[in-house]
């Protein structure tokens, strides 16, 4: 099988779908942005109000990054007909960076990596401290941004997928699965419900 799907409601198993679970949460702030949204909610466009310079971002300010080749970058088609260029590079991890993802409706970009890190930068504020969030014990294989952009999905090699608060820089709930996991997502307008997928 290679399917898992968490829901709010049901748990259930069948030959297509190996687990369904319950995502619950004891801490209050976790559930309250958790609403169902229309899809017309969803920005259709956006342009970072901060222009994008080119620079070699150190991870100086953050003491809990050190710098590597294994990097996330940022590119730009700025004229018609030229093509894209690195305008910024962050640096910051030990081991090959897995995925990048832009935020649904804020400037922020998040990545991860085989170094078990997930790491969010604010686009709109350069100059705010890059956010490193640690817990799994493996590599992390996938990620996703809940409808609000408050909180950031994740899973793991290591059997478990984790919700993070991004704006309070920490886990708000585990899951652990029976076998390791290499992806997931949140519902696109539900985010009462994810899915997470076995190899």
């Amino acid at each position: 099988t290679t399917t898992a799907t968490a829901t709010t409601t049901t748990t259930t198993s069948s030959p297509s779908i190996t687990t369904t679970t319950t995502i619950s949460s004891p801490e209050s702030s976790y559930s309250s942005p958790y609403i169902t949204t229309p899809s017309s909610a969803f920005s259709t466009s956006s342009t970072l109000s901060t222009p994008i310079t080119s620079t070699n971002t150190s991870p100086t300010s953050s003491p809990s990054l050190s710098r590597s080749s294994s990097s996330a970058s940022l590119l730009q088609d700025t004229l018609p007909d030229t093509p894209y260029r690195v305008v910024t590079t962050y640096a910051y991890n030990k081991k090959p960076v897995l995925r990048v993802k832009f935020g649904r409706e804020t400037e922020q970009l998040a990545w991860i990596s085989e170094d078990k890190t997930l790491i969010v930068k604010d686009l709109a504020n350069p100059d705010a401290k890059t956010t490193v969030l640690k817990g799994h014990k493996e590599t992390i294989t996938d990620m996703d941004w809940n409808l609000t952009d408050d909180f950031i999905l994740t899973c793991s090699t290591d059997a478990t997928m984790r919700v993070w608060n991004v704006k309070q820089k920490k886990m708000m709930h585990s899951y652990t699965h029976t076998a390791a996991l290499h992806s997931c997502a949140f519902h696109p307008v539900n985010n009462n419900t994810v899915a997470i997928g076995t190899a």
